[in-house]
């Protein structure tokens, strides 16, 4: 675990204990259908409260805007919102759980975040 990136973690959640709950890779694969779909990963991992849950992706390669990075609502964080599971089969999380698009609406616009390889989001 990298010590700079455990720091931070800790000093986000206000804690000197962590436990590392999952490691995963997700992979999208270039010029395929597969998408993410709007979630909140309090819901997707299923965390009753994402007060005390953090995620944080390390990218591996090049996340740029045009390659479909990351994108972001800002302050969507402050509650949990309603999520349904999609049948949608290019859909890559695994239940495929989605924010409704009438959910989305009262959201801030999305903000993009591209990455290098190493950096975290």
């Amino acid at each position: 675990m990298n010590p700079k990136l455990v720091a931070v973690v800790k000093e986000v959640l206000d804690t000197e204990n962590l436990l590392i709950w999952d490691s995963d890779f997700n992979i999208k694969a270039p010029r395929t259908k597969g998408f993410y779909s709007w979630h909140q990963d309090g819901t997707y991992s299923d965390h009753a409260s994402a007060d005390d849950v953090l995620t944080a992706w390390v990218a591996l390669t090049p996340a740029s805007v045009e390659s479909g990075c990351m994108k972001f609502c800002p302050a969507s964080h402050h509650s949990q919102l309603p999520h349904y599971e999609s049948q949608d089969p290019n859909n890559v999380l695994s239940v495929g759980q989605t924010i409704p698009e009438e959910n989305m609406k009262n959201l801030p616009n999305p903000v993009a975040a591209p990455l290098k390889p190493g950096q975290v989001s």
